[in-house]
């Protein structure tokens, strides 16, 4: 579930985000050796149950960071990290960043090395905030603004929001700092904890009662968030579950979809509906459990064959670049306006008939190419030999 909307702050921190990421501009180049491709990776927990693969190095002389997500023995999701803020302000590309060598997880993401020209930097890429990476040159920076926010934000964006929320309610009734010590207490995620401390400052009487039943009634942060955002966001005070609703719902169910449903049929008396996964895009979706290349062979993995490919998608410069790293198969779209880089996207997943598999679950990957906007690439699974194509709009491969 998505969590609730974002105050009028997101939209200041998110413009001043957008600052140039230049890299060098993509030059055609057909299919390629490259001998020097190197990916690093480490395991460890995300939220809600999931474990999360973290995997960093350079290929084709560009510096790559991505996570895949899973639950269970399914692969959830794969996200990429390309926007890099070095000592808090200084926004960069994870492509002008070289020698990337993972270190491990942290109680804030993962941690890696990394080098900017010839300065050596401690990074973490983030987990449980904007998916971008927080790089530093000197282990003793402190970022600017109020401590309480450089202690429970690590994200340039967040921390950004948090020390304009406590701008904006200049005379709280709960102090700043106590507030936020308590939304922190209940949401890992920090556009939660963003999210929760709007809701302490604009309803104060009620809201250490409030947060108290919906955190003790919810395990997941998803469905915490969605119980404060209900119990506040309706304009019409009646519109909103009572906490005896909440607390009566978290004794008859162990299930936090359960849970809510019981507070939405108590209160309304309408069970709450949510809505059914779409089947038409794979990518909304858990794979299948991995029945093949599950675990890459050695934490440092060294490249073999990657090809790169350039292309074009409406205004934008396409570049893709996919192979074997090791045993690892890599595939990703990157995205271009002149020189400045506007996005990179990971194809994770490819559909084969009516299967929906994980694509590092292939043994092989080759003759990567882009021809406009549509990519092709030939891929083994199980030993046979696939046929694909992707559509830049989507990112999912269909597989034959």
């Amino acid at each position: 579930m998505t969590s609730p909307g974002r105050s009028l702050v997101v939209a200041a921190t998110f413009a001043a985000a957008t600052a140039n990421l230049a890299v060098a501009k993509p030059t055609p180049r057909g299919n390629v050796d490259i001998e020097d491709a190197e990916l690093t990776w480490a395991e460890g927990d995300g939220e809600d149950d999931s474990r999360v693969r973290m995997f960093a190095g350079e290929i084709d002389g560009r510096g790559v960071v991505y996570a895949e997500y899973y639950k269970g023995n399914a692969l959830w999701m794969a996200v990429p990290y390309h926007r890099v803020f070095i000592d808090n302000e200084e926004q960069t590309s994870v492509r002008a960043l070289r020698d990337l060598q993972m270190i491990g997880p942290t109680p804030d993401g993962f941690a890696f090395t990394a080098a900017e020209s010839t300065v050596e930097l401690q990074c973490t890429a983030l987990l449980h905030a904007d998916a971008t990476i927080s790089c530093a040159r000197s282990a003793k920076f402190v970022p600017s603004g109020a401590a309480s926010c450089a202690t429970f934000f690590k994200s340039h964006d967040e921390r950004s929001q948090c020390n304009g929320i406590r701008a904006a309610f200049a005379t709280p009734q709960i102090p700043h700092d106590e507030l936020l010590e308590l939304c922190a207490k209940s949401f890992r995620g920090e556009s939660e904890r963003n999210g929760c401390m709007i809701y302490g400052y604009n309803a104060t009487a009620l809201f250490r009662e409030t947060l108290a039943a919906c955190t003790a009634a919810y395990r997941t942060g998803s469905e915490r968030s969605y119980c404060i955002f209900y119990s506040f966001a309706p304009a019409n005070p009646k519109d909103r579950p009572s906490i005896e609703h909440v607390r009566a719902c978290d004794r008859l169910h162990d299930d936090d979809k359960a849970t809510t449903d019981c507070v939405f049929w108590k209160h309304t008396g309408v069970k709450q509906v949510h809505p059914k996964s779409r089947t038409t895009l794979p990518t909304d979706n858990p794979t299948a459990p991995l029945l093949y290349n599950v675990v890459p062979s050695a934490k440092r993995l060294s490249g073999s064959r990657i090809d790169v490919s350039t292309g074009a998608w409406r205004d934008l410069s396409l570049r893709a670049t996919g192979g074997m790293v090791g045993t690892e198969p890599v595939l990703w779209v990157d995205g271009y306006r002149d020189i400045k880089h506007e996005w990179m996207s990971p194809v994770d997943r490819i559909v084969v008939g009516k299967q929906v598999r994980a694509l590092r679950e292939v043994s092989s990957l080759d003759k990567v190419k882009l021809t406009g906007e549509l990519l092709t690439f030939r891929a083994v699974l199980g030993g046979k030999t696939l046929q694909c194509r992707v559509d830049a709009a989507s990112m999912f491969a269909r597989c034959r």
